[in-house]
Parts: C-alpha cells; structure tokens; sequence
C-alpha cells in the first residue's frame, strides 16, 4: 500500500490550519465585540445615573390604615422611574413594597406617593429606603425611622 505524498499531506495541514486559524479569529472578534458592546452600554448607563439623585423630603405613617406616605423629590437631571421602597424593621428583618406602578418622577418634580403596609407596628421600623428601579446605586434616598411622622398612633 502506499501512504499520501508528502506534497498532499503538506497541503491538507496547511489548509486545515489556515481553516482552524480563521474560525478562532472570527470567534475571538464576535467575542470581544460582544463584551465591548455590554460594557459600552453599562458606561453609558453609569453615565446617565451619575446626575441621578433622589431625596424624601417628608414621610408619614398611618397607625389606623397602615398607609406610608412619602413626598419624594429629584433632585437629579435624570427622570427616575419604578420606585421601590424597603422597610428596615428594628427585629431585622425587612419588608419590600412597591411604589404606584409607572410612577415617573421628572427631573426637579416632587411626587408623592402611597403604599399601603403590612401591617408593621410603627415602633418596628428602623429605617425606610427608596431606590429608583432605572438608577440603583445613585438615586436612593433613605429616612431615620424615627424621623417618620405618625398619625393615630
């Protein structure tokens, strides 16, 4: 029997390496275009929340309806949007509530906003914080349990 010659076996590794070298190239690009395009669009969004800012200027709590109220205002040039607010409780443990849905609060416009409880005695809270769901780190604003007003207590 007689083996391939070295001219076609020559040929058969030069092309297979020439093949093998194209496809990780073209998956390097895809790769790296792919991550630069994520971290592009995280520092832009960093950018964007950098003037984000989020203040409560008042907030009360309804002993008899269990109702918070919160007068929030955004002090930002960034409009904020889906607000989440979190009840930190003396005993550790804590509550998540929910803004008004497709709440928007412009920049320089003060909102007000309610949110019924659950059911959390007034002298439990410790502290209440509110993020904007668009801007996390920079748009949050946070209010001393006791400096929240209570009414029918």
């Amino acid at each position: 029997m007689k083996a391939v010659s070295p001219l076609i076996a020559s040929v058969l590794l030069v092309s297979i390496t020439l093949t093998l070298i194209y496809f990780v190239s073209n998956w390097s690009t895809m790769f790296t275009t792919r991550g630069a395009g994520i971290i592009q669009q995280r520092g832009d969004t960093e950018m964007q929340c950098s003037s984000a800012a989020l203040a409560i200027d008042s907030a009360s709590y309804n002993c008899t309806s269990g109702k918070l109220m919160f007068e929030i205002y955004n002090s930002g040039s960034k409009d904020l949007t889906d607000l989440k607010i979190s009840m930190l409780l003396t005993n550790g443990s804590s509550y998540m509530l929910n803004a008004e849905p497709n709440v928007t609060i412009y920049s320089g416009d003060t909102q007000i906003l309610y949110n019924s409880s659950a059911n959390v005695s007034f002298s439990l809270i410790d502290r209440i914080t509110v993020r904007a769901s668009n801007c996390q780190k920079t748009a949050k604003s946070e209010l001393e349990g006791a400096k929240l007003a209570a009414y029918g207590c």
